[in-house]
């Protein structure tokens, strides 16, 4: 500071900047940057002084620094990256400058967290498509496991269209089953192909020009067409039980309800308390298989299209409205259950022998080998 023997000057910090943005400042609070003694004295009899700022590599500094996402955080883009640390000080005309780098995640670091999203979206899958499995259950998964899946390929989707990064090893892994899926989807039903190409389109929009609330009714919206175009897929394969397609029909009307109640109680609720919300609304669906004709047969408009209302509650935003087209095919398919039933039911007949051979199989496979030998012989 150059001095003379007389002097004294207060030195105060005023800001941190991380690669030229701002992260710290007297009017900013932040538990991720923080400093130790902002103000020091020099003088004659104390010639030297110290600032310290620590910092912690957390999801509030990824967002501060980064942006926030519509689902979980930036953090990990973190890794890997050198930054120039610069602290401006009142009374000193030039800042005072450093730089660090954060060393690289491993490649487990990377492929677990990505597993666990693969893991949710295949469980769901082998459900859905098997809808003989019991679809309560199936949907339950599948509605929870894709919407959380969804939501963080969204937060990828902004990463490169918003905030400019590059495309890493996770979108790509992500991707991939996600858009065999959709394609498979789209070629089976034309008409709701439409439809969620729509979608899409709106998705990667609002991932560019959208604040996340806009982001989140279309990860809603996708979500909510997938389940369903899923479980009508399923049903150009199987034929089942009447029971059992009108438990369908049932859990088909409750998606709508599902997809933000499960994205909700996923972030808000504890691990047990969770659980026990999914499997008791699903429970509920069974449990009403029964009295599907007798509750929707009559209107099926006050059944499905309130639940605009909760994605918008959840999203705070009009782009809301695009989830009342996936409704839309809700209530297309679930009257097509009422008014054709007959065309995806099994016959008496054919349930019965169907349990005989399963039934014989499990208690007398060996004699049944032994009758094929005879027969051979």
């Amino acid at each position: 500071m150059h001095l003379t023997k007389n002097e004294s000057v207060n030195l105060k910090l005023e800001g941190i900047y991380l690669n030229g943005k701002l992260v710290w400042s007297q009017n900013i609070s932040s538990e991720a940057v923080r400093v130790i003694n902002p103000q020091v004295s020099l003088g004659p009899t104390n010639v030297e002084g110290s600032v310290t700022i620590v910092i912690t590599l957390d999801n509030e500094l990824a967002d501060s620094y980064s942006g926030k996402p519509v689902f979980d955080s930036y953090l990990n883009k973190l890794a890997g990256r050198t930054f120039t640390i610069t602290a401006t000080i009142d009374g000193m005309k030039n800042p005072i400058a450093g730089t660090f780098r954060v060393k690289k995640l491993g490649y487990w670091d990377l492929l677990k967290g990505t597993l666990l999203y693969m893991s949710m979206l295949g469980i769901g899958i082998v459900f859905a498509f098997g809808p003989t499995w019991g679809h309560s259950l199936g949907a339950g998964i599948f509605s929870f496991g894709l919407v959380v899946y969804l939501a963080k390929m969204a937060s990828e989707f902004q990463w490169i269209l918003r905030y400019g990064g590059s495309p890493d090893f996770v979108l790509f892994v992500l991707l991939l089953p996600w858009v065999a899926l959709t394609a498979l989807l789209m070629i089976k039903n034309r008409s709701g192909g439409i439809i969620g190409l729509f979608l899409w389109m709106g998705l990667l929009v609002a991932s560019k020009y959208g604040d996340n609330g806009c982001v989140m009714a279309f990860v809603f919206s996708i979500t909510l067409w997938t389940l369903v175009e899923t479980h009508l897929f399923s049903l150009g394969f199987y034929k089942v039980s009447r029971g059992t397609l009108f438990e369908m029909g049932t859990v088909i009307l409750m998606l709508p309800y599902a997809v933000p109640l499960m994205y909700w109680g996923l972030g808000k609720l504890p691990g047990w308390d969770f659980w026990v919300l999914a499997i008791s609304f699903f429970a509920f669906g069974a449990l009403m298989k029964g009295e599907y004709l007798s509750v929707t047969g009559k209107n099926l408009y006050p059944v499905v299209y309130p639940s605009f209302l909760i994605a918008f509650a959840f999203t705070q935003s009009l782009c809301s409205i695009a989830y009342l087209l996936p409704a839309f095919r809700v209530h297309q398919i679930s009257k097509m259950f009422l008014e054709n039933w007959g065309e995806f039911v099994k016959d008496d007949r054919e349930l019965q022998s169907e349990s005989r051979r399963s039934l014989c199989s499990f208690i007398y496979p060996k004699k049944r080998h032994r009758q094929k030998r005879k027969q051979k012989l």
